[in-house]
This record gives C-alpha cells, sequence and structure tokens, in this order.
C-alpha cells in the first residue's frame, strides 16, 4: 500500500524585523513547513503569486506599506486572476 501525503503549504512571513523574520522561519521550518520570508511587503509583492498560496503571516505595522495594504493587495490580486 503506497501512503499518499499531502504536500504542506507554503507560509509567507512577512516582517521588516530581521530577528522575528528569522525566529518565525526556523519555528516554522523546524515544523515542516516550506517557508518564504520577506522584509518588506514590496518584496512578496515581486516574488510570489496569490493563487495558490499557503498562509501569510504579515506583520501589521511596516514602513511603506502596512499589513493590512499588504493584505488587501493579496486579496485584490488573487481576485482578478480567478
Amino acid at each position: 500500500m503506497i501512503s499518499l501525503s499531502p504536500a504542506k503549504p507554503t507560509v509567507y512571513v512577512v516582517d521588516d524585523d530581521f530577528g522575528v523574520l528569522n525566529s518565525l522561519r526556523f519555528v516554522l521550518e523546524t515544523d515542516g513547513f516550506d517557508v518564504g520570508a520577506f522584509k518588506s511587503g514590496s518584496a512578496l509583492l515581486d516574488a510570489v503569486a496569490a493563487a495558490g498560496a499557503g498562509c501569510f503571516v504579515i506583520d501589521y505595522k511596516m514602513p511603506n506599506m502596512s499589513g493590512i495594504d499588504l493584505a488587501q493587495r493579496l486579496r485584490n490580486r488573487a481576485s482578478t486572476r480567478q
């Protein structure tokens, strides 16, 4: 019998605090998740397509683009691709 385990989704972490970003990445990778870590919302938007994303962990207060603004942009991007 072949056992197929579903692939764990990628967790995208966005935080401008390097210590927090690396700590979250370490904890999630230790638990077996694939992690994409980004220091800003614009870096995430440049690198990742919203469709098919597993999960986003977004800092609320960042320079240039807040976590709320980033979440809205991701939501808008996903709705235009459907």
